[in-house]
Formats: C-alpha cells, structure tokens, sequence
C-alpha cells in the first residue's frame, strides 16, 4: 500500500486506531490485521512513532478535558450539599469528599501541565 500526505499507510492508521482502542496489543492487532513483526518494524519508522505520539496525545486531551469538566459539575454539587443540607451527616461527608474532590482536581491539573510540557519538548527535538 502507497503511503499518504502524512507518510502512512492506510493499514498503518488503521494500527493507530486499534492500538488506542483496543484493550491488549494483542487484540489490537487482531483488530487491525497486523502481525507482531509488522508492528515492531513500524514502531522504527519515524512518521509511525510521531502519528502514534500525535494520536495518543489527543486521546489524552479529549478526556482530560472531559474529566475536569465532570469533575466541576461535582465540586459544584458538594459545595452545595456542604451549604445546604438538612442533615450534619451528609454536610460533614460532603466536605470531606469536597476536599478529596479538590486534591484530585489539583492532581489533574498537574497532569495535563506535565502532558503539555512533555509535547513541547517532543516537538522541540531535532
């Protein structure tokens, strides 16, 4: 098969997609009709590394920003039930889990920072 604008192959796309959709490598390959020699040998071609890099990291982002936006629905809610519930029971708990919700929120942050930053030094390499 003839490699496209971006230096792949149709099959070697299709590789992409398996891989981050598949839960195994072994499935992934199945999926894609690919064997494991194959697959190695791509995985020394420059545009595959970079495509697989490119695709993985855009995986990441869709749902890193689907999570912190999930993730603000729920600190909205604790604040409230904090606030204004009846019960001293489910205010204490809501607190509790606002906080662990809080900590987390931070530790997504740091996440994505350390993704971005990773990028741009992948990109940034000759």
């Amino acid at each position: 098969m003839e490699p496209n604008g971006n230096g792949l192959t149709p099959k070697q796309r299709r590789m992409i997609a398996e891989l981050l959709a598949q839960p195994t490598q072994r499935a992934a390959l199945a999926a894609a009709g690919v064997g494991a020699s194959t697959l190695h040998r791509w995985r020394t071609e420059p545009a595959f590394v970079d495509a697989l890099s490119a695709a993985r990291r855009e995986l990441f982002a869709d749902g890193y920003n689907q999570l912190l936006g999930y993730q603000t629905k729920t600190l909205d809610e604790l604040a409230r039930l904090a606030l204004e519930a009846d019960n001293d029971g489910v205010r204490v708990r809501a607190l509790v889990a606002l906080e662990a919700a809080i900590c987390k929120r931070h530790e997504l942050l740091t996440l994505g920072d350390l993704e971005r930053r990773i990028a741009q030094l992948e990109q940034s390499q000759p």
